[in-house]
């Protein structure tokens, strides 16, 4: 078969968990991806996913963006390319369609970024089980009854002392005044739809961790963690 120049071919064990990895996620660092795939043990050799994520890149489907200076490495985000792709494999999302005009915005790259550094806190310490992130629970809210009260920016469950926890995130890069938490912690409260609410304003693998451990079946309950 002869194939047009600049043809791809994409593999559905390899690139299509990688570029969901990127979509749902909105950004991911290099790093982080080479976390996230050998985490679900589809890839753990670095230089076979700089060389997937460079074609993919190539060819369009994801977007590096510069921030070396931040970050000390580029970070990578779905395009509208890579949407319908993923679209034309299954792969869709109502919060996220090909027909989106950007698909993220700058300013949301660094909030991304740090909710992949929090599933990865969770992993890396072994109580992980399942991860749903912003678009993904918005995509729920939107087409089915039995939704989350709030788009969260992730719902999670975790595995402790052999018993499955599920709890939702919010995360604030930029701290409030404390009478601000009071109006946030009273709202979140009233939410029936989770058992925990994990509220943070910055990103602490330590606080993250455990309270992700000490998670208890009453419901209703908001925790926040601040770091210092």
């Amino acid at each position: 078969m002869r194939y047009y120049k600049g043809y791809i071919a994409i593999s559905d064990e390899r690139d299509i968990p990688a570029l969901l990895h990127i979509r749902n996620a909105r950004a991911v660092t290099f790093d982080q991806l080479c976390g996230l795939l050998a985490h679900d043990n589809l890839e753990s050799v670095r230089r076979s996913v700089h060389w997937r994520v460079s074609r993919l890149a190539k060819a369009k489907l994801i977007e590096r963006f510069e921030l070396e200076r931040l970050y000390g490495q580029p970070v990578y985000a779905i395009t509208t390319l890579g949407l319908t792709l993923l679209e034309s494999r299954g792969h869709s999302l109502v919060a996220l369609p090909s027909t989106v005009e950007r698909v993220v915005h700058r300013t949301q790259l660094f909030h991304a970024v740090e909710l992949v550094h929090i599933r990865l806190a969770l992993a890396q310490h072994g109580i992980l089980r399942s991860w749903q992130s912003d678009l993904e629970v918005r995509s729920r809210n939107l087409v089915t009854t039995h939704s989350y009260a709030k788009d969260y920016d992730a719902v999670v469950e975790v595995n402790v002392a052999g018993e499955s926890r599920k709890f939702a995130i919010e995360y604030e890069r930029t701290a409030k005044g404390s009478a601000r938490y009071e109006e946030i912690r009273e709202v979140l409260s009233r939410d029936k739809t989770v058992d925990t609410i994990l509220y943070l304003t910055r990103c602490a693998l330590p606080a993250c961790c455990g309270i992700a451990r000490s998670c208890q079946t009453n419901r209703h309950r908001t925790q926040r963690s601040v770091s210092p």
